[in-house]
């Protein structure tokens, strides 16, 4: 107890403007900690979302399942779960055949975390999307682009195999 009968003591020497400031500190640094509370307490219901929609896109429930892939962006938009919800998100919609939803979404993970493991997948799937929607010449250049930036992946073969066929077909063969 003597240290703080000695720190009690110090205070009463302390200007104004030294206890204003000892003040806004403590409550900055309460302010701090609330703040971080509520950002824990957001991911982790973005996690729950995530888990959710996981649950019900295993099950095949896709349409139920991309309005909660949906809910955990909007709660936690720059996390590791945001990029994996996106991702689902656009597999699902794709899956049920909205390509031009799934592109946007496909084309969003892609400009949102361009770093993602699914980056390479997600360029090739836009290619796909826009072939379903009639687009051949949307669909090679997003394959000659994953190609490109991704050559040394599955997702690079997968898309020099769909310019090899969109090559045939142009020529005839």
């Amino acid at each position: 107890m003597p240290a703080v009968t000695g720190v009690i003591q110090q205070t009463g020497h302390w200007t104004t403007s030294i206890r204003a400031a000892v003040l806004a500190a403590g409550l900055g640094a309460v302010a701090v900690g609330i703040a971080l509370a509520a950002v824990a307490a957001r991911a982790s219901d973005a996690d729950e979302f995530y888990r959710q929609g996981q649950v019900l896109y295993n099950a095949g429930k896709l349409s139920e399942a991309v309005p909660l892939f949906r809910q955990a962006q909007r709660l936690a938009p720059l996390s590791s779960t945001a990029m994996h919800s996106i991702y689902f998100e656009a597999m699902g919609l794709f899956r049920q055949n909205h390509f031009v939803e799934a592109e946007k979404v496909f084309r969003r993970l892609l400009t949102d975390f361009p770093e993602a493991q699914a980056s390479a997948e997600s360029l090739y799937n836009v290619g796909i999307c826009r072939a379903r929607l009639g687009d051949p010449t949307g669909a090679v250049e997003a394959w000659e682009e994953t190609e490109r930036r991704f050559a040394d992946t599955t997702w690079g073969a997968q898309a020099r195999a769909r310019l090899a066929q969109a090559a045939a077909k142009e020529t005839g063969g």
